[in-house]
């Protein structure tokens, strides 16, 4: 270029701002842009203003969720304060005198048996984890952050999800318990900073609960199983849904919460997955999902969390095939009777996806079933020796009710009818003990005593195949079949060897002669 001439890039172009910027980008290429001296720059935060900026943020979403978390202390009925070998620390032992003197009435009492919980309503429910109640032989109080104390009572829990709600017994004030606020589990991210709210050793048991903070770990983690596979069927969390953090999760802190930097609950802290005998350096929190409120609203009700069912041996594909970037899991054993049998799976089949999410072993696919509810519709993506369809299947009921060994708390009943209660044939015989006959029939699941049905002959295990000549598939056909009928009804049942026929159930129960 001859010396002294100028040469407009904005004339040379219809937008400036693009030749601007390649202009910048070649001068930075080059290293000839001109670099800002410190000086001139805005002054950046020290060390000391971050952290005291993130100092601020943790303590304003601990003052926001505080409120929200009690302290829960278990007490043995009948028993007074037991001595307990990490209290002496706190002092001598109390001398009672009187009944509140056992209890946490008595800011003196030091529980032997104690966990936390999250306010979930302000009439006074307190959601926990269903391990550490125990409705049959003991009394639960709660202690609010304004170190109120109330005994509650367990309305519901369920041992597969382990999930418990209490409700207190005295009606509290509106403003005794301040609800949480619920985040959302889905969107976090490992490194992600937590905080655990707890009561670890019963130290938080004037309700000022105590904080730590961490990191999320991983997520969708697996907790280790302890117990024989043939002793307990799988908790959902032995199937991989677990936060894991490295906040420290002492005893006591389970049924506590896990929350964001906002304040919001994301997850309930649980100290079951820890394995006895080991140190622990990690902490675990069932995530807030999906999953998660459909069964805290159904515990709030007092009613029974129900699980989807779909009737296969599933299997692991070969170490092979994995290798080779196959995914899914093999069809084994299709049962009798089983939605799977319904829907036209096949042995050897593989379900690659569940609702479109993935499948990648058994207890993926055990997972993604099991957090449905029953009766649900679910979609199943199947190759079938090469060729790829989906399957609509319409799940049963997980075996809860014949399984003694899954503990459970319900005070809440669906209405019976004439005394009777039904439900799918896999919740009340269980999977092992399900046949053809139990195809297009529902089975019996409770009789009350002296009532039209038990009078007429039917007891718990039956099958029932017809209302009158109307054939029957689910435990909804049944209940809108007998709605609002009046007088006598027939049903048609199963007999032992598989014969049918009928039983007739009035619609009152004839006064007995004295």
């Amino acid at each position: 270029m001859p010396a002294g001439r100028t040469v407009s890039v904005e004339s040379r172009s219809p937008f400036p701002w693009i030749s601007s910027i390649a202009w910048v980008a070649s001068l930075a290429s080059l290293g000839l842009l001109l670099v800002v001296p410190p000086a001139a720059r805005a002054e950046e935060p020290s060390g000391l203003q971050a952290a005291l900026a993130l100092e601020q943020v943790l303590e304003k979403a601990i003052a926001s969720a505080e409120r929200s978390v009690v302290s829960i202390a278990r007490v043995r009925k009948g028993e007074g304060q037991q001595a307990i070998g990490f209290a002496q620390p706190f002092g001598p032992p109390v001398i009672n005198q009187n009944e509140n003197d056992r209890t946490p009435l008595n800011p003196n009492f030091i529980p032997n048996e104690f966990a936390t919980g999250v306010v979930v309503d302000a009439s006074g429910l307190v959601l926990t984890n269903f391990h550490v109640t125990d409705r049959d032989s003991c009394d639960h109080y709660v202690t609010t952050s304004e170190r109120k104390v109330f005994k509650t009572e367990v309305i519901a829990g369920d041992a597969r999800c382990d999930l418990a709600i209490l409700r207190v017994v005295e009606k509290p004030t509106p403003t005794d318990f301040v609800p949480m606020k619920l985040g959302n589990a889905k969107t976090l991210k490992k490194g992600q900073i937590v905080i655990t709210l707890g009561n670890p050793y019963a130290i938080a048991r004037d309700g000022q609960v105590c904080a730590s903070w961490g990191i999320v770990s991983n997520l969708a983690r697996k907790v280790a199983r302890r117990r024989s596979v043939r002793e307990d069927p799988e908790m959902l969390h032995e199937l991989g849904t677990l936060i894991q953090t490295d906040a420290k999760l002492n005893l006591g802190t389970s049924g506590g919460a896990l929350i964001n930097l906002r304040g919001e609950m994301v997850g309930l802290t649980t100290s079951l997955a820890a394995v006895s005998g080991y140190e622990q350096p990690a902490g675990y929190a069932i995530p807030i999902d999906d999953t998660f409120l459909r069964i805290i609203n159904t515990l709030k009700a007092g009613r029974e969390v129900e699980y989807g069912f779909l009737g296969i041996y599933p299997e692991n594909l070969l170490a092979e095939q994995i290798r080779g970037g196959r995914t899914g899991i093999r069809v084994g054993q299709v049962r009798p009777a089983t939605p799977a049998r319904r829907a036209g799976l096949l042995e050897g089949d593989v379900i690659t996806h569940v609702n479109g999410d993935p499948v990648h072993d058994t207890s993926d696919l055990r997972l993604h079933v099991g957090k449905l509810p029953a009766a649900a519709t679910v979609n199943l993506t199947v190759d079938r020796a090469g060729e790829v369809g989906v399957a609509q299947v319409h799940l049963a009921k997980f075996s809860v009710n014949s399984n003694p060994k899954v503990p459970r708390v319900v005070t809440i009943k669906d209405p019976a009818w004439r005394g009777l209660r039904v439900d799918f044939p896999s919740s009340v015989l269980g999977p092992d003990q399900l046949n053809e006959s139990c195809d297009g029939a529902v089975a019996v699941a409770e009789v009350e005593p002296e009532s039209p049905a038990y009078e007429a002959g039917l007891r718990s295990s039956m099958l029932i195949t017809h209302v009158g000549t109307t054939p029957l598939d689910t435990r909804d056909d049944f209940r809108r079949e007998v709605a609002g009928r009046k007088g006598p009804i027939e049903l048609t049942v199963v007999g032992q060897a598989g014969e049918h026929y009928t039983i007739t159930v009035p619609e009152t129960v004839a006064p007995k002669k004295k």
